[in-house]
């Protein structure tokens, strides 16, 4: 079940005059971007096809000048920012639950276009309201725009003025595109999930041919006409050996034993979708909401190839994909309770980088009193851990990293943290609560809010 993440008191800035009287389409032809060096470009959810979440060529934002940030620019999207910045040759796309995509000068923050891809229209009240817009997360190829719209449709913009090349429906209600698209080998993978539940859906993995958006290949996660195994996170793919892998959520219309793909990390050919492999939440682990709400990690350390997800158990596991999932965990590390009794939720993606995992995890109890969170670095062959903090906000968020950097959101407040001992060189406090990953590009940190901004900050020269 995917847990209620946003309380009713946020969602006043999202509805008013989102849809009536709204042009479809916004363009400023006379704003252009600035050209800037691409080699930090964020083009996809996560940063790359691995989900690694790590921007390892920024050299201007370091743990030598993070301490330094000041604001730069801020831009109002007046509806809820859920989704993560996606930044690519000096432009920043972004979505908003009030139904629009923007495309933004990275280093300005001015409109440069904005297309209204649809609010979903659903039976059941949900995050309080009845829908929501745009909570994927671009990603961007070859001058064009792929992301998930509100209205249950994969779109395609043109990256110059947000004009639709094609668009393909994924699901009606209560289908909800949670998931950001997976970009390889010229097709986009998408996972199916539910606006909430109840009610359940079936969940499901599209494959997209990127040119004209026609169904490729598709896979139910369960059989007939069952409901269950719903993708909430992101598809990551290893090109090496032509593997897709999902996390996925709860069982819906049958027993857990009788959906061997719920609760799971899946394991896809990448050509066909066919299952290759699984792995399932042991009996003795799950909880009554044992999802993986999350999108796995995958990284390689001295050779060997790792997956890493944090599973609303609160338990972080890592697999050796050298192996078959089947085998189970090399190893696994408790970092919370389970979501349903502690603070916040443990949906939050990780990032590596140089042989550490960083993580951030729900909340609890320590020593009679209660915290919010808790980021957490750990050798990602070993699981030992290197340095824990708790935080005081809930820690929901994906977290990124730089070389040195770690970027974490707890709360209302974005912190960046030293990756070597997790001190924080920087922090800054908005006025609700952060759902989409904060990252660092070509020399800028952004900033998505629950409060309907982005912020930017860089350091002055």
């Amino acid at each position: 079940m995917k847990k209620l993440l946003l309380a009713a008191s946020c969602l006043v800035i999202i509805m008013a005059g989102t849809l009536a009287g709204i042009l479809f389409q916004q363009t400023h032809p006379s704003v252009r971007a600035q050209p800037s060096d691409s080699s930090g470009d964020w083009p996809t959810y996560l940063y790359d096809q691995s989900r690694t979440g790590a921007n390892l060529s920024e050299t201007t934002i370091t743990a030598a000048t993070a301490s330094q940030l000041q604001l730069a620019w801020e831009f109002n999207t007046s509806g809820i920012v859920g989704a993560s910045p996606t930044l690519v040759n000096g432009v920043m796309y972004i979505g908003s639950w009030n139904g629009y995509e923007y495309a933004l000068d990275a280093n300005t923050g001015q409109e440069l276009w904005s297309s209204y891809l649809g609010v979903s229209q659903q039976t059941k009240r949900c995050y309080g309201s009845y829908g929501i817009g745009i909570d994927s997360t671009a990603s961007v190829q070859d001058n064009v725009v792929y992301v998930g719209g509100g209205d249950g449709y994969m779109y395609a913009l043109n990256a110059a003025d947000g004009s639709v090349i094609w668009k393909t429906l994924l699901g009606l209600p209560p289908y909800y595109n949670w998931s950001s698209p997976l970009l390889y080998n010229n097709t986009l993978y998408i996972g199916l999930a539910a606006y909430c539940d109840p009610p359940y859906v079936q969940g499901k993995v599209m494959a997209l041919n990127m040119t004209d958006g026609s169904i490729v290949a598709s896979i139910s996660l369960v059989s007939g006409n069952q409901k269950g195994a719903p993708v909430w996170g992101s598809a990551a793919v290893d090109s090496n050996t032509n593997t897709i892998y999902v996390a996925t959520g709860n069982n819906g219309s049958k027993s857990i034993v009788k959906q061997p793909y719920a609760e799971a990390i899946v394991a896809l050919d990448a050509n066909t979708l066919a299952i290759e492999d699984h792995w399932q939440i042991p009996t003795a682990e799950q909880v009554h909401d044992s999802d993986f709400g999350t999108t796995p990690t995958l990284f390689t350390v001295n050779g060997v190839d790792y997956l890493g997800a944090l599973n609303k158990n609160g338990i972080y596991y890592v697999f050796n994909r050298d192996n078959p999932l089947s085998a189970g965990p090399v190893w696994e590390q408790p970092l919370s309770g389970n979501s349903e009794k502690v603070t916040g939720d443990n949906v939050s993606p990780s990032c590596y980088n140089n042989g550490v995992i960083y993580a951030g995890a729900a909340g609890g109890v320590n020593n009679g009193l209660s915290f919010g969170g808790s980021i957490t670095a750990f050798d990602a062959p070993s699981g030992t851990i290197l340095w824990t903090f708790e935080t005081h906000g809930a820690m929901v968020s994906p977290v990124t990293c730089t070389s040195d950097l770690v970027i974490d959101n707890q709360g209302k407040v974005v912190e960046v943290r030293s990756a070597a001992d997790g001190t924080i060189l920087f922090s800054y406090k908005t006025n609700r609560r952060l759902y989409g990953a904060s990252l660092i590009s070509n020399g800028f940190l952004y900033v998505p809010s629950s409060d309907g901004n982005v912020y930017a900050f860089n350091v002055p020269q």
